[in-house]
């Protein structure tokens, strides 16, 4: 049964859970128009009276003077750990622990950055050569012959091509960016505000540029660069998980939401790759499930040696229902295995307390057996990473059947 908040303060739910409220018409309005794939909000008997239920959306979502504040199941330090957000020192391990009871997952976040850029930029900001071309009064680097020869007849200024040693790079325009975002959320307090505003001033010869960020999912970083990654990855978030709208130049909204399914399901992915040691691991790889191809299907996970696929695997970030998977997980997972002709197929959830382990149902006239198999995500990372190694050993081990 939903509970009702105290009066005052910010509504919070627990990710999956719900939470019976009075909402003006207003706040109401906003939820159904933009965030109803995250939060369902169904009318009660009562005028101004509502239901509010979350799905595997976490984070804050602020409208005007209220909050919505949806609580992950699992401690700051194993969603850090599913983001790939390291904690690389005492200081962090301190910051960690000090924010790990605060619900707004937003201002977490936004702190966190702060303490993560600050600890980045330490020694100055990062500088590399990047190239450049531009029409110069003195000749630098390299003659641009091509575009010379596009204006002929124009003596000066001269096109030039040159290599400058600069800190206008993506890594840096990506932490003045997401420093910008972090400012402008809700709920900092004035210490932090002034910290984001010291570190803004280290970025003065960086270009404010809006960009696609999307690049920092695929960044990989060099070894000098190493001590950005966390900030980099930080930053990211704050960026492309935080939607920002205003008003009339108030804001009227102020979201930060992660997708658990997303997180779980990038973060086995990101694993098993490390961990099944010979096998190539391929995630969101197509195939159909009939000969014509007319029936496409994305299966998350799956393994091959050589050409030779040899598991395939579903991530669900879902609760064990009495001990075994859902049903439409099964026709999937069963249609995986059909498709490539495996005897077995893999359904991976997140557990618990009170969740099995795994479970194993054999299909009837086929003989296919569908597993499922819980990564229990109340322990450390490395507690994790260790379950994910012994999935491993089953996926390629000699008891999977081709």
């Amino acid at each position: 049964m939903p509970t009702t908040p105290p009066p005052g303060g910010p509504v919070t739910l627990a990710e999956y859970g719900s939470i019976e409220v009075d909402l003006p018409p207003s706040i109401v309005s906003e939820i159904v128009t933009n965030y109803k794939d995250r939060l369902a909000c169904q009318p009660t008997s009562k005028p101004g009276r509502w239901v509010l239920t979350a799905n595997q959306h976490v984070g804050t979502v602020r409208i005007g003077e209220h909050s919505l504040v949806i609580k992950p199941k699992m401690g700051l330090r194993n969603l850090l750990g599913l983001m790939d957000v390291e904690i690389p020192s005492e200081t962090w391990r301190r910051e960690v622990v000090a924010l790990a009871d605060n619900d707004d997952l937003l201002v977490v976040m936004a702190r966190l950055f702060c303490v993560a850029c600050e600890d980045a930029t330490r020694r100055g900001l990062r500088r590399s050569y990047v190239g450049r071309q531009e029409r110069l009064v003195s000749p630098r680097g390299r003659l641009d012959l091509a575009e010379m020869l596009r204006r002929p007849g124009i003596e000066s200024p001269i096109a030039c091509r040159f290599d400058e040693h600069t800190a206008d790079t993506p890594i840096n325009h990506l932490l003045r960016a997401a420093l910008g975002r972090a400012r402008r959320v809700v709920g900092l307090g004035p210490r932090w505000q002034r910290r984001l505003l010291g570190q803004l001033a280290e970025f003065d010869e960086v270009d404010a540029a809006a960009q696609d960020w999307s690049w920092a999912v695929r960044w990989q970083p060099d070894p000098m660069e190493r001590h950005y990654e966390t900030a980099v990855r930080l930053g990211y978030l704050l960026l492309a998980q935080t939607s920002l709208r205003s008003r009339h130049g108030a804001t009227a909204a102020n979201a930060f939401l992660l997708d658990m399914n997303l997180l779980f399901e990038a973060w086995v992915g990101r694993r098993l790759r490390e961990v099944c040691v010979g096998y190539t691991v391929e995630e969101q790889a197509s195939i159909s499930l009939d000969i014509g191809g007319e029936v496409g299907m994305r299966p998350d996970l799956v393994v091959r040696r050589d050409s030779r696929v040899v598991a395939v695997a579903d991530c669900k970030y879902k609760r064990l229902s009495a001990g075994t998977g859902r049903t439409p997980d099964y026709y999937q997972a069963l249609a995986y295995a059909t498709a490539y002709g495996l005897a077995d197929a893999w359904l991976i959830y997140a557990r618990y307390p009170g969740d099995p382990s795994s479970h194993e149902v054999q299909v009837r006239g086929s003989g296919v057996r569908l597993h499922t198999v819980g990564i229990d995500m109340t322990g450390t990372t490395d507690d994790m990473v260790d379950q994910l190694r012994a999935l491993a050993g089953q996926l390629t081990g000699p008891a999977v059947r081709a």
